[in-house]
């Protein structure tokens, strides 16, 4: 026999399911990204598509399986980078948090850091 506390739980279950869905679907779709560095500014085209927390996508066209994670707010970007301006290939890192309809916050590539602010992007774009 079902009971109110066996439905409960079961609506418990179905609301914490949908609110992570609901939560990494904000970061689903095509970014622009501007990196700040000390030279000036980088863009770059980003998709981003989310499975529960993990993240997988596009950084300027090339596929990333494994982008990093988006939880309660917060981006967790880590993934191997090749900079053809440096011919260096190392980990890429991007931390922020979604506020207002943008990601903002800090990256670092090899010794070089700096910020980033990234927008909703109009297309899918490579």
């Amino acid at each position: 026999m079902i009971t109110r506390r066996h439905l409960f739980a079961v609506f418990t279950c179905v609301l914490a399911a949908f609110a992570t869905t609901a939560q990494t679907a904000e970061v689903d779709g095509p970014w622009h990204f501007v990196i700040n560095t000390d030279d000036g500014t980088r863009d770059a085209a980003v998709v981003i598509h989310s499975k529960g927390q993990a993240l997988s996508g596009t950084w300027n066209g090339d596929e990333v399986p494994e982008m990093g994670t988006f939880k309660d707010g917060a981006l967790d970007l880590s993934f191997r980078y090749n900079s053809d301006e440096l011919g260096v290939t190392d980990t890429l890192s991007l931390k922020g948090k979604l506020a207002d309809g943008k990601l903002s916050g800090r990256w670092s590539f090899t010794q070089y850091a700096g910020t980033f602010v990234a927008t909703r992007s109009t297309a899918e774009k490579p």
